[in-house]
């Protein structure tokens, strides 16, 4: 029977990464555009307060003889110029000053101090330039209305904007249409191996379960007398036990290699934090008391401890921290359930997981949750661990916003810390409630 090869979706992830470019794209060109703009805002201003100088000191040299003179030129600025023009016995205004300028305050402090005085006023809404210059025994102010220059640098600045939204548009869409044509590639690869990884996994699963089954089999039909005394020696007995144990440790690793293949992330739901790490505890009871270790639980709180994840992922994170921990420790493993601090500044809800075994060495703290690099006995000792069981922890937390750190105890051991962001709501009552 032939098996229907359907294409898998892109990963979610993936696909965020296409539009993750576009936004970078966009943000990038915004912020060039927003230099771009602040520049060539600064230099038009610049030239229109250079050009108002000018302007004014036109018009202020033209009056004369105590009278304003309005300059004739061609350009309409200077013929837009109010002056008025103060001496000892004198004080003439040009008809079209707005109304409240002249300043005669200031046109007598320039008359007496002789320094020129440059200032922008506003009145009735609208913005005035105000020149006021002592020339011989004359003070003259001359006056500009500035609407003409503000409203051209609106325009300006509406253009500016207008062309920079529409340019932001069309690279953010080219940026995501393109990083996703980049990253299909990609998608493709990535679940060609994860498919590769599963469909591995799966077809090695069963002739390595009838593998370990037959040698269970077998050590316990020598071991029960079954067929001629003394056809196995203790050595050979020795033997099938660790080939019992290496087709555990197989299947142990074609599980993990199969957990992470699933990259599919479940729904985060409302899940009690504490009632999943007892569940888990629970579950791992009998693998401590097999290996001589003494599992508890050494504090609770009082309350559900309500966190945002999916209770199934949490429940195989929090299952392969005790695992691992089990592995390892001498005679004692404890896991401990803690509030956290009120508020979102302080930790959220942890769940630490200690033993008292080896602990980790230095150079492996870095590397703990990385693949295949988890190793903590030393060169010498039992390996006992084959590094993706930590992997998958830290990339579960992680996917609903936690973390997950690695200590060693200051009196042996190590300490696993998984902290979660506590849930906006508390628990709804059903199965995953604690009793």
């Amino acid at each position: 029977m032939t098996r229907r090869r359907v294409r898998p979706r892109p990963d979610a992830e993936l696909r965020r990464a296409s539009r993750t470019l576009g936004a970078q794209a966009a943000a990038l060109l915004l912020a060039i555009l927003a230099l771009f703009a602040a520049i060539v805002v600064v230099q038009v201003v610049r030239g229109q307060n250079a050009q108002t100088v000018d302007v004014l000191d036109e018009a202020v040299a033209a009056a004369h003889g105590g009278r304003p003179d309005r300059p004739d030129g061609d350009d309409a600025r200077i013929r837009s110029v109010s002056v008025a023009v103060s001496d000892d016995h004198h004080f003439a205004v040009d008809g079209a000053m707005p109304a409240g300028l002249p300043d005669r305050a200031v046109m007598d402090t320039v008359a007496r101090t002789g320094v020129t005085d440059q200032r922008t006023v506003e009145l009735d809404g609208r913005h005035y330039a105000v020149r006021t210059v002592r020339t011989g025994d004359d003070t003259v102010q001359a006056v500009l209305d500035l609407s003409e220059d503000r409203s051209e640098l609106g325009r300006l600045v509406q253009a500016m904007i207008v062309a920079g939204l529409a340019g932001i548009v069309v690279v953010a869409a080219a940026s995501a249409w393109l990083g996703g044509r980049v990253v299909a590639p990609l998608v493709e690869a990535l679940g060609m191996q994860r498919r590769f990884v599963s469909d591995a996994a799966h077809e090695l699963r069963t002739p390595l379960t009838l593998l370990s089954t037959r040698a269970q089999l077998l050590a316990r039909r020598i071991r029960a007398g079954d067929g001629r005394a003394g056809v196995a020696r203790p050595a050979e007995l020795a033997d099938l036990d660790g080939l019992v144990q290496d087709a555990a440790n197989l299947t142990a690793i074609l599980e993990e290699l199969l957990l992470s293949a699933d990259v599919r992330a479940a729904p985060a739901e409302d899940v009690d934090l504490a009632a999943t790490a007892a569940t888990a505890v629970a579950a791992a009871t009998g693998q401590a008391q097999q290996a001589g270790v003494r599992l508890r639980v050494v504090s609770e709180p009082a309350s559900p401890l309500v966190v945002r994840a999916s209770r199934a992922a949490l429940l195989r994170a929090l299952t392969a921290l005790i695992d691992n921990a089990v592995d390892h420790a001498e005679s004692a493993v404890e896991v401990e359930v803690r509030a956290g601090r009120a508020g979102r500044r302080g930790p959220g809800p942890r769940v630490v997981v200690s033993d008292d075994g080896p602990g980790i060495r230095a150079d492996q703290l870095d590397q703990i949750f990385d693949r295949f690099g988890g190793e903590r006995r030393g060169e010498t000792g039992p390996r006992r661990h084959y590094g993706l069981g930590l992997s998958l922890v830290s990339e579960i937390v992680a996917r609903y916003g936690g973390s997950v750190r690695a200590d060693n105890r200051p009196g042996g051991g190590a300490v696993f810390t998984v902290t979660l962001p506590p849930a906006a709501r508390p628990p709804r009552s059903g199965p995953g409630a604690r009793a």
